[in-house]
This record gives C-alpha cells, sequence and structure tokens, in this order.
C-alpha cells in the first residue's frame, strides 16, 4: 500500500509484475530520485498498465494518439476509456498524450481555454497578486481580448479561484453568473436531470422538527432519501421547478444548504464522544459543530471534509479526513492531510491543542 506521493505506483508495479532484475540501487526506488519537469511515462514500457479500471496500457495510449484520432484528453478517454473510471490515473494519461504529442511534432497548451491564453495555475497567481475580483476584471488584466465574454469551461473556473481567493459571497450579483448549476441552485444535478437536496446537519445533530419536516418534503415531492457517509440525509429526485418550494420549507425549519455540490466545506463527521459514550474524552459533537458552523461558507481549491473524534478509538475516522481532531484528557490533536494522503503527526511538539471541551457557539 502506497500512501502519500503515489506517482511511481505504474513503474514499480509494472516492474513487480516482470520480475526484471534491477538496474539501479534498490534505495533510489524508496527515497526516489531527483526529477526535472513532469513525470511523463518515458521510464514506462508500453505494456505497463496506466488504468486499471480499464486495463489500459501506455502502449494503448500511445497508439491512440500516434493514430490521429485522439489529439486531446476527452478525445483519449473516449477512444480508450483510460480515466473514466476512478480518475485516478488521469495526471499520468494526460502527461503520456502530452510527449506522444510533442514527440510527433505537435504543439502543446495549457491554456485554460481559448479565451485566457494562460494555465490555471497562473491565472490564480495573477488573481491574487492583483486583487482582482470581478470576472471583467480578470479578462481586461489575462484575457485574450478583453471585452470577452467567456465560456462554459473559464467562467466556473475563474468563480473558483475568486471565491477561494476572497472567499466571496457566490451568488452575490458579480459572481453569480459565473457560477455551475448546482451553486445556482443549491443543488447536485443528477444524471436523469434532476437535482438531489442535502440540508446541512452540524455534527449530525437534528431536531425532531426539522425530522419531520424533511419527512413530509420527502413524501409532498416524491423524493428518495439516502443517509450520505456525512451523517446527513440526502434527498434524490427534485425537480428544478420545485426546488424554490424545498427550500422554502427547510429553512423554515432552520435548516440550510449543506454545500454538497460545492468546493467548500462539506461535512464535519463526529462520534457522540463523552456526551454519550463510556470512552469519550471530549464533547466531539460540540466541537464538530464549532468547527463546521465556523468554516461552512470557506471556499478552496477543492472540497473539504473534516472529522471530529471523542477519544483514540477513533470512530469518526478523523486521520483518513482532510483535516481531523482526535480528544485527549488535554485537548485535541490535530491531523492534516489525510484522505490517502497521510496524516501529519509531528509527535508532542508538532500538535496542535484546541481546548478540551469546546462550546457550540
Amino acid at each position: 500500500m502506497m500512501i502519500g506521493d503515489t506517482r511511481d505506483y505504474a513503474k514499480l508495479s509494472q516492474m513487480v509484475r516482470s520480475q526484471k532484475p534491477l538496474d539501479v540501487p534498490p534505495g533510489q526506488f524508496i527515497l526516489g530520485a531527483a526529477q526535472e519537469g513532469e513525470d511523463d511515462g518515458s521510464q514506462l514500457s508500453d505494456d505497463t498498465q496506466v488504468c486499471s479500471c480499464h486495463n489500459v496500457t501506455k502502449g494503448d495510449v500511445v497508439e491512440a494518439v500516434r493514430s490521429g484520432t485522439c489529439k486531446d484528453l476527452k478525445g483519449l478517454k473516449a477512444c480508450t476509456k483510460a480515466g473514466t473510471g476512478c480518475g485516478g490515473c488521469v495526471p499520468l494519461v494526460q502527461s503520456i498524450l502530452h510527449k506522444t504529442l510533442r514527440d510527433l511534432g505537435q504543439e502543446v497548451s495549457n491554456h485554460l481555454c481559448p479565451h485566457f491564453a494562460r494555465s490555471r495555475v497562473d491565472l490564480y497567481h495573477i488573481v491574487a497578486v492583483k486583487g482582482l475580483r470581478t470576472f471583467d476584471a480578470v479578462m481586461r488584466e489575462a484575457g485574450v481580448r478583453a471585452d470577452s465574454l467567456g465560456c462554459e469551461v473559464c467562467k466556473p473556473a475563474v468563480a473558483s479561484i475568486l471565491a477561494s481567493t476572497h472567499n466571496e459571497h457566490v451568488l452575490a450579483r458579480p459572481h453569480r453568473d459565473l457560477q455551475d448549476t448546482n451553486d445556482r441552485f443549491l443543488a447536485n444535478i443528477q444524471r436523469n436531470g434532476t437535482f438531489s437536496v442535502v440540508p446541512r446537519i452540524p455534527g449530525g445533530e437534528i431536531t425532531p422538527r426539522q425530522l419531520i419536516t424533511i419527512g413530509q418534503v420527502a413524501d409532498r415531492f416524491g423524493l428518495y432519501c439516502k443517509i450520505t457517509g456525512g451523517q446527513r440525509i440526502d434527498l434524490f429526485g427534485a425537480k428544478k421547478q420545485d426546488l424554490l418550494a424545498i427550500w422554502r420549507e427547510l429553512v423554515d425549519a432552520g435548516m440550510e444548504s449543506g454545500h454538497a455540490y460545492a468546493k467548500s466545506l462539506r461535512t464535519v463527521k463526529s462520534c457522540v464522544g463523552s456526551s454519550w459514550c463510556r470512552f469519550g474524552v471530549g464533547d466531539s459533537v460540540g466541537m464538530a459543530i464549532r468547527v463546521e458552523e465556523r468554516y461552512k461558507s470557506l471556499r478552496a481549491p477543492h472540497k473539504l471534509k473534516g472529522g471530529v473524534s471523542g477519544c483514540v478509538r477513533e470512530c469518526a475516522e478523523a486521520q483518513s479526513k482532510d483535516f481531523g481532531l482526535i480528544a485527549t484528557e488535554k485537548g485535541y490533536n490535530i491531523f492534516v492531510g489525510g484522505n490517502a494522503h497521510g496524516a501529519l503527526d509531528r509527535g508532542p511538539a508538532g500538535r496542535h491543542r484546541l481546548p478540551a471541551r469546546g462550546g457550540r457557539g
């Protein structure tokens, strides 16, 4: 099992399968070797599997590009199905695509879209350094044409950059038209065109009245109910014309959108903690609510999930979240970088402490 930087997985797994003798010291594979530029797969043999979901090899990818039928990532996915499963191989597949195109003498561009002759990273730096706050300002400063209206690629991208940089309300007048469908309707569009509605339930704590309201809404609008992995209730099958009425009833019962569709804080999972559990040493529910209420509107380049466990038994799986807290008798240990990136715990000197029984403010 590889945790952390797994870019060498395809190369190492192929070496294990083929049982080829090592041509470099074994320690180099453990510690890594210095490498300039991106990993373009040039060290991989053609029979190396790059997409385990659909059993696609590097040779399959290269041949599809060389045949002229696949000139971009979208076309390559359609031709080979590489990257259409879990998506974990997409960075490597794209790197192989770019290298093959360059070998064929074709120009490879990392531009965001025809309206911006820059990469997303470059655009983020421009917005951050120059303090740009609107799409029009970004277009004037960095766009190909200052009067361009943008497209379905660059508008949501710029909206995300502006939101994570300045954290202004995404549905405010200057930003609303930039958002994708989910953000505009506060709901997740599904494959059949209906929506799923997810009210926020901080810490999994919900009142009887709110439970009754969710049941009544689901019954009235014929929605399918599902308890999610983040201790919330998801309502599937909502029609677009019913969303306003659905949210009106939920808001009247004291609930709000759980941002299940946004690049922001989703949930902070918790166990019942010291309030009920005989092993609990900290009020994990109270701390989870405190953290979720504080950071629920924070926008980021990607979605964020957290967890708070009331003791080291870890029932809330805090160490596998993007950030997590585990209660001790003296406070909470904080873990950062979970979700298969490996929890960062530098021992007692590197642990950050929070007050042990945080209030629910």
